[in-house]
């Protein structure tokens, strides 16, 4: 079982839930309270199981590892654990969606939240030494860039120099790559590359990668361009043009995550697959490919093994024949309830599954079952009722209606939509939607009005009611499965 629990060691560690059995807003002896003590509820995940491994790193003998909002520090070899560190409980803030090791200290971005600075300590910890706040850097922090011994935090909002905190670039759209060029530094929004300074259009890439002088020939980066079919990726001059846009640029139909560099190839990490470039005779050919879906993130830790990372979990993926095993296979797999695309529920067990497995889970006991056979998809509800109202969502997802016998009343926020399904929990509207969960009352404090919110890397797909101990489970595609429960002050 790999549960956090909201105890002080939250890595792997099972809840029995069981003390929240009645809440005062749920109990119908407790007299009725004040509309404002609502302002105030909490929302908190008291059990919680898988979720995505979006970054690995392999530095000095150790594989560090984001998971959720944990970091672990793995054994190579084995893929075991040697030590974690929670930077927020789940719930509380982004997922851990980059990691960048510079000057003996590792840095990870909390997606939106913040960016941690921690320090490896002699005896294996891991040590939090700073956290750098959103609302300090001035933007939604999602990736690091390392530009001359310099780090850069980008996100929407722009670029922040994290030795100072010096605001670099400022633009409304989520700023990707952070490069060096001849006329400065320069920053990829969307498809296109801009000049700091004065926002001049340089050329057109979603992100960048920094290539070693002379290795490489003319090119100096590489370069992800994503569409809305697929992606391509290729080469780049000092200029930021394309080296040959018939011979050094591929194009390929499936989402692309990353690229790495290392053994003098361009690795391409995608959905479908992961695999790695050599440049001969002024070409890019594809000299390996790893057959893994869903992966995230790659890295090497040795000339024959692969560090393997995504929403299967994590592996180790060993590259040829050895005295240990045949090559091309997968070691030492590590694997976690995600992508989840359909669950039942059937008040004791939820079944949820999807492209990488099925699972069976649950919520009274925070047991874990893996290898159940696949569930046909199902149809998350999109509509709820309550003694004081009905609630549905809308055909697009952008919003829900609220029909009261006051009449109408619509809840919508850009930043949460599409909204995926809506249950009734102890008289007010729980909604899963792209970036986690929230909370609606039906007729306290007012109809269509959001009491409390709780992040998850979405969509939330499925919420089902608790029979016992109130609150509901939910099922997120790339967080994974848990329970929430809502909670007021005294």
């Amino acid at each position: 079982m790999r549960a956090w629990t909201g105890q002080p060691r939250y890595c792997r560690i099972a809840l029995l839930a069981g003390a929240a059995a009645c809440l005062p807003f749920a109990c119908t002896s407790s007299p009725h309270r004040p509309s404002a003590t609502l302002q105030n509820a909490t929302l908190r995940i008291s059990d919680h199981v898988g979720g995505t491994h979006y970054r690995t790193v392999i530095h000095n003998g150790t594989w560090y590892q984001t998971f959720g909002t944990s970091l672990l520090a793995l054994d190579p070899t084995d893929g075991s654990t040697r030590a974690c560190i929670d930077l927020k409980p789940p719930g509380e803030a982004g997922s851990a969606t980059d990691l960048l090791v510079h000057d003996r200290r590792l840095y990870v971005v909390l997606r939106d939240d913040a960016v941690i600075e921690i320090t490896p300590v002699t005896d294996g910890r891991l040590e939090l030494t700073r956290r750098i706040t959103a609302d300090r850097l001035g933007i939604r922090p999602r990736r690091l860039s390392l530009v001359a011994e310099a780090l850069y935090v980008s996100g929407p909002g722009g670029a922040v120099r994290l030795a100072d905190l010096d605001p670099v670039f400022r633009h409304d759209g989520d700023a990707r790559s952070v490069i060096a060029t001849a006329g400065g530094l320069a920053v990829t929004v969307g498809r296109r590359i801009y000049l700091v300074g004065d926002n001049t259009y340089l050329g057109s890439a979603s992100e960048l990668l920094p290539l070693p002088p002379d290795r490489w020939h003319t090119a100096r980066f590489a370069f992800i361009r994503r569409g809305p079919d697929g992606a391509s990726v290729g080469l780049m001059t000092e200029n930021l043009r394309e080296v040959d846009a018939r011979r050094t640029t591929i194009r390929l139909d499936q989402p692309i995550h990353r690229l790495r560099l290392f053994d003098d190839r361009l690795w391409v990490v995608g959905e479908e697959d992961i695999r790695a470039y050599l440049l001969r005779a002024g070409e890019l050919k594809l000299a390996a490919l790893v057959n893994i879906r869903g992966a995230r993130d790659v890295d090497k830790i040795d000339d024959n093994h692969l560090a393997l990372a995504g929403v299967f979990g994590r592996a180790i993926y060993r590259r040829r024949d050895d005295q240990h095993g045949p090559g091309r296979t997968l070691i030492h797999v590590h694997r976690e309830p995600c992508a989840l695309t359909s669950a039942r529920f059937d008040g004791r067990h939820i079944l949820a599954g999807g492209p990488h497995g099925t699972w069976l889970y649950s919520p009274a006991t925070s047991t874990l079952q893996p290898g159940r056979p696949p569930i046909a998809p199902a149809a998350p509800p999109r509509r709820a009722v309550t003694l004081a109202a009905t609630a549905a969502i809308s055909a697009d997802g952008a919003s829900v209606v609220l029909s009261t016998p006051d009449g109408p009343f619509t809840y919508a926020d850009p930043a949460q939509a599409p909204f995926h399904c809506i249950v009734a929990v102890d008289g007010r509207f729980w909604l899963g939607h792209d970036a986690g969960i929230t909370v609606l009352g039906a007729k306290d404090p007012a109809p269509a009005q959001a009491i409390a919110h709780l992040r998850l890397d979405g969509p939330v797909r499925f919420l089902f009611p608790l029979l016992e101990g109130g609150g509901a489970a939910y099922v997120s595609e790339l967080a994974g499965i848990g329970v929430a429960r809502l909670s007021e002050p005294p």
